[in-house]
């Protein structure tokens, strides 16, 4: 990722050898941050949106996600509406007590449907998000790592990102509120001869009571995987990439110096969870 003088307030641009990919927001207002020079950078865990900064920041966000929308999707394993293949709810068997017992469950049906016993399987938070608003919420972490656990525990092969994952199957996630549970679909995905297939699905509900409440709640990290699952999703080029990243470039004289530095360690997490760009710092 690189700095160019776009003409806008706000740009992000990704350069390969064989193409560039450019998102190119309009321009939004800054407004005076709420830290003050020295405090730290780093964004608390599951934060809501309280200070200024933070406001200033969903504004340049929410261009970015409009002008990504505008993109062509390209054929790698890319959003769709998780629908599976056939769901583990029947009138005989009773709902999971709690979200552990639901992912136990949801392991051991898409091992055992899809015979992934030793198969690499790769794991992302970026990849599991609320199916309405697309958005990767803090339920994400929770369910990535729990999913871990259980898919090595249920014998699957799990792959972190970051690893050779050329050959690896992609778990992909949804949830949704419904009446008072909220149900989970997952689906393991690979690479057929006609593009990406599902090779197991799995769906399970559990009561919203037993889910934290703040874990269904957008935090600013929600928008960085999300915005980085849709550069994932329009790549021209679905080939792995090398990820060479600096402070963001910004203009204007009511901005404060160190919003770039900000916005850089805000999406970094996200873009080290990815599954497309291998990210290395940037060689001055």
């Amino acid at each position: 990722m690189s700095k160019e003088d776009t003409g806008f307030m706000f740009s992000i641009t990704l350069r390969t050898p064989e193409q560039k990919t450019t998102g190119r927001p309009a321009s939004p207002s800054c407004g005076k941050p709420a830290w003050k020079k020295g405090d730290s950078m780093q964004p608390e865990h599951r934060k809501p949106f309280r200070n200024n900064l933070l406001k200033t920041a969903l504004k340049m966000i929410i261009p970015m996600v409009f002008a990504l929308f505008c993109c062509a999707p390209s054929t790698t394993f890319a959003e769709e509406e998780l629908i599976p293949l056939n769901s583990s709810a029947t009138a005989d068997t009773p709902s999971p007590k709690n979200l552990d017992e639901a992912v136990l469950r949801l392991a051991k049906q898409l091992v055992q449907q899809g015979n992934l016993q030793g198969q690499p399987v790769l794991i992302s938070a970026n990849d599991l998000y609320e199916s309405k608003s697309r958005l990767s919420l803090p339920l994400a972490i929770q369910l990535r790592g729990k999913l871990i656990t259980e898919m090595k525990q249920s014998g699957c092969r799990v792959l972190l990102p970051g690893a050779d994952t050329d050959n690896a199957m992609i778990l992909q996630g949804t949830w949704q509120k419904e009446g008072d549970h909220l149900r989970i679909d997952l689906k393991v995905m690979k690479l057929g001869p006609s593009g990406p297939e599902a090779a197991a699905s799995a769906s399970e509900s559990v009561p919203l009571k037993m889910i934290d409440r703040e874990s269904l709640t957008p935090d600013r990290e929600s928008w960085a995987r999300y915005l980085v699952r849709k550069l994932e999703t329009n790549a021209m080029n679905p080939a792995r990439r090398t990820l060479h990243m600096g402070d963001f470039q910004v203009k204007g004289k009511r901005c404060s110096d160190e919003l770039g530095t900000y916005l850089a360690g805000w999406i970094r997490p996200a873009l080290a969870e990815s599954r497309m760009f291998l990210l290395r710092p940037m060689v001055k």
